[in-house]
């Protein structure tokens, strides 16, 4: 059987830990690494950083994207008031795998379900803002 965790992912895949880091995908969290380590890489981490600071090539238009999903992540956080806090809580209670809501305490079965609610604003308020599901999913 799945577990509510699973079901999170199959909604929704990462998205919980962009929330939990405050607006930082995991997309953007790799693409920031793979900056810094081009500039620990002498002469081709020039070549490298200087693509990406460039919004015409591939590399720079996805990091202006993803950028931007951050800071549209946050402004959507605080609309709603959706705290980091709160997506952390939501994320250790999936981590004990639990497999319905009925399972989980009266506290627990409050952080999820506000955590779902929240979650679901913060989405259409993207979604309204012309993100698609696989920028804010990946």
């Amino acid at each position: 059987m799945a577990t509510l965790y699973d079901l999170e992912l199959q909604e929704s895949n990462n998205f919980i830990h962009a929330l939990v880091e405050n607006g930082e995908t995991p997309a953007l969290k790799l693409i920031l690494d793979q900056k810094n380590q081009a500039a620990s890489m002498g002469e081709v981490g020039q070549v490298l950083l200087a693509q990406f600071e460039d919004s015409n090539s591939d590399i720079g238009k996805t990091l202006t994207r993803l950028q931007a999903i951050r800071l549209d992540v946050q402004a959507a956080m605080t609309h709603i008031n959706m705290t980091t806090d709160l997506a952390a809580k939501a994320n250790q209670v999936f981590s004990r795998s639990p497999e319905t809501l009925s399972e989980l305490n009266e506290e627990d079965q409050n952080i999820i379900k506000e955590y779902w609610l929240k979650k679901k604003e913060v989405i259409v308020f993207l979604l309204q803002k012309g993100y698609t599901q696989e920028e804010l999913f990946a």
